[in-house]
């Protein structure tokens, strides 16, 4: 029984050590690779981007961005699932791929609980719900009535599963309307179709649409935050129009394969923390109408935890579905 146990010990020191080596060359031995499952010009991948940068000016190395866009994200966050643990394939997710698909679609090839680390949220920002001018809505009233009509509504979002498509869901439900998710890699292909004239409402992301509605090329008529934003402080929050259940967030996070040591999640925990409090990040984050609401390491696992009991209820209550 000694030798079995001083076998154990033995092997447990040399596995320690092993990863204690790696995370001391990390991530000078190989480009990080981060992985970002939407399409390039997407929030996570301008997001992602930035801590890219941010990251290889502190720590060095090559870093790259590769797209992997796909199935709302599960595409790019199965290939981090099944990665090599070794630090350098990373992923930046949504609340789809880490938090939601799993309830959505019949069938993802890994799970987001058990196969991926999550790290540190990144950045995360409320949503607005936007019309084209064109369609005469201009306000919540006049969204239900036009939604009511014959034929129900098309709506954008950013791909099912996403933040944007199942606040939707909730609304729908809530304000009794019959909807057709019309689903789009980037919010500005949506954008130019409700110019156009193709698409008459989208819930997005704020950063997303920000600018279109400071300067009026679509409409913005609820915010889901908590308070009015400063950017744009004429549009009533949900709970201001009787719906505070639309509270909630579209946010971007950082997650490693699940077997990655701990002594490199702690690295890129550490570079996450410093991205998240620097303070040029934060001004550059904030103008581009992300909110101050990082969690990092426990706390943001705790907070996709709550994310996956609210998000799954909803799923379940609406019936929401997605055939893959």
């Amino acid at each position: 029984m000694g030798a079995r146990v001083a076998l154990a010990v033995g092997v447990a020191l040399a596995t320690l050590a092993a990863g204690s080596a790696s995370a001391q060359t990390w991530p000078q031995a190989q480009p990080v690779r981060l992985i970002v499952p939407f399409a390039a010009g997407s929030t996570p991948d301008l997001v992602g981007r930035q801590f890219v940068e941010f990251a290889r000016q502190r720590v060095g190395g090559t870093w790259v961005v590769e797209n992997r866009a796909g199935a709302g994200g599960n595409i790019g966050a199965d290939a981090v699932a099944k990665a090599a643990p070794d630090g350098y394939t990373l992923l930046v997710a949504t609340n789809g791929p880490a938090a939601v698909n799993q309830f959505l679609y019949p069938r993802i090839p890994f799970n987001a609980e058990r196969d991926l680390a999550p790290i540190s949220m990144l950045a995360a920002a409320p949503q607005l719900l936007v019309v084209a001018p064109q369609t005469g809505i201009t306000d919540l009233a006049s969204f239900a009535a036009y939604a009511r009509r014959p034929g129900g509504l098309s709506y954008g979002t950013t791909g099912s599963g996403s933040a944007s498509h199942l606040t939707m869901e909730l609304l729908r439900g809530r304000l009794g309307f019959e909807g057709t998710e019309v689903a789009y890699r980037s919010f500005q292909l949506a954008i130019n179709d409700m110019t156009g004239g193709q698409l008459p409402a989208m819930i997005a992301i704020a950063a997303g649409v920000l600018g279109q509605a400071q300067a009026g090329v679509v409409r913005p008529l609820l915010i889901t935050a908590a308070e009015r934003s400063a950017a744009l402080p004429q549009v009533p929050t949900a709970a201001e129009l009787g719906h505070p259940e639309l509270e909630s967030y579209a946010w971007i996070g950082l997650f490693t394969p699940a077997a990655v040591s701990q002594a490199i999640r702690d690295r890129l925990l550490g570079e996450a923390e410093a991205f998240v409090a620097d303070g040029a990040v934060r001004e550059r984050l904030t103008q581009q109408g992300y909110v101050r609401f990082a969690p990092t390491g426990p706390a943001f696992t705790r907070y996709i935890a709550s994310e996956r009991e609210r998000w799954g209820e909803i799923v379940r209550r609406t019936g929401a579905r997605i055939e893959d």
